[in-house]
């Protein structure tokens, strides 16, 4: 532990890990208020959301199901811990839109450019959460490895926090400082899946006959999530994993899109009879 030392390449990595958790989803907001003139509310609606169901309920029944040692049991099978970590923020967070969408969102039904300025709200507080604090954590940690003042990271630990806590340090040393930059990228992706999703469940609320669309959004993020961690926890090459999440992300996406298409022609033919 006393050799350790955290190269200026990760400092700077994580700053633009930092600055891209900000300008992501304030570059996608601005976009979609230029281009589709979204309204601002649902925007900030997706934020509170995701913080209640995602941060705070979801992180409740994590603990319950997870805690006391049994995360690391399940990490044994990665397709089960996958699993089940995918079907939790699949339950929460789809049930978040199902929620705000019949609720406080209600009165902006009529126009359904609401699921992407939900969506990127939604998506985009994710984002600035994993990229900000993730980034935020790295630097300061780093900081107190190369000044050596890592005993505050350890005191009081017990053994297995002990070890917990060097091997999250011997990471943060010997990783390739490149390694971070793509977590950009599956922050993309994912923000992507949120706009996608949020357009299945929007049209699941709105046509309450093609109410199927809800489960669906459920099934499509544990999907997504099982295979993200499922393929970490097997040791696939970052890459590898980073390039088959934005695929499945691609492929949500084009289903949302052709679902937005149909959905409106159907509604305005539903209108005309």
């Amino acid at each position: 532990m006393e050799n350790l030392h955290v190269p200026v390449a990760t400092f700077v990595t994580s700053g633009i890990m930092a600055l891209a958790g900000i300008l992501i989803p304030l570059a996608l907001f601005i976009f979609l208020l230029k281009k589709y003139g979204i309204k601002k509310i649902p925007f900030f609606v997706g934020f509170a959301v995701f913080i209640i169901f995602a941060m705070t309920l979801e992180g409740i029944i994590n603990r319950l199901i997870l805690g006391g040692g049994r995360a690391e049991i399940l990490m044994r099978q990665p397709l089960l811990y996958g699993i089940v970590g995918g079907l939790l923020a699949g339950v929460f967070e789809e049930t978040g839109r199902f929620v705000a969408f019949r609720t406080v969102l209600k009165k902006y039904r009529a126009d359904d450019y609401t699921a992407l300025s939900y969506g990127a709200g939604h998506g985009g507080f994710e984002v600035f959460f994993v990229l900000f604090s993730t980034s935020i954590s790295n630097i300061i940690v780093g900081a107190m490895i190369n000044t050596g003042n890592i005993d505050a990271l350890t005191a009081n630990l017990d053994e297995a926090g002990m070890a917990s806590v060097e091997q999250t340090l011997l990471t943060l040393c010997t990783a390739n400082p490149l390694s971070y930059l793509l977590s950009i990228v599956e922050r993309i992706a994912a923000l992507s899946f949120h706009l996608s999703a949020s357009v299945l469940v929007w049209f699941a609320v709105k046509n309450r006959g093609h109410w199927i669309f809800y489960p669906l959004a459920i099934m499509l993020h544990t999907i997504f999530n099982a295979v993200a961690v499922s393929a970490s926890l097997l040791g696939i090459h970052a890459a590898l994993v980073e390039l088959i999440i934005c695929a499945i992300s691609a492929l949500c996406a084009l289903l949302a899109r052709y679902i937005w298409k149909k959905e409106r022609i159907f509604l305005k033919e539903s209108k005309d009879l």
